[in-house]
């Protein structure tokens, strides 16, 4: 998840292994960035972080339809800073024998939502 607004842009991003130990972490950024390069820089730290544990496979749920489409396929990215994200986020996904992309409502989606509630309150309580 990631949102951004005048004050700065922040991120989140929740990793669960197959145990269900989870892993949740918060990114602040100091650049601009739109809502959804804000949940491509997460992907991004989640997959990197995943890569690091030694995970395999990775099954990602993220409530932008417009990322997970346009990881998927079915969406093309056609400003020059989403087809950056895009093919960064691709290499990242190779590097894994299996992977699945799923659009999932934010209403559904109630651990990024508190994870958001709490980057917020934290990203406010720094400015």
């Amino acid at each position: 998840m990631g949102s951004s607004n005048n004050f700065g842009s922040e991120a989140g991003t929740i990793l669960v292994n197959k145990e269900g130990t989870q892993i949740e972490v918060f990114l602040k950024f100091e650049f601009p960035t739109s809502n959804n390069q804000a949940k491509y820089e997460a992907l991004i730290a989640g997959l990197k972080l995943a890569k690091e544990m030694g995970a395999t496979k990775v099954v990602i749920f993220s409530d932008s339809q417009i990322v997970t489409s346009q990881i998927n396929g079915e969406y093309q990215a056609k400003d020059l800073n989403m087809k950056r994200y895009l093919e960064k986020t691709l290499e990242h996904l190779q590097q894994f024998n299996d992977t699945e992309v799923w659009h999932i409502t934010r209403e559904l989606n109630s651990r990024a939502e508190s994870l958001s509630k709490l980057a917020s309150t934290k990203l406010g309580e720094t400015t």
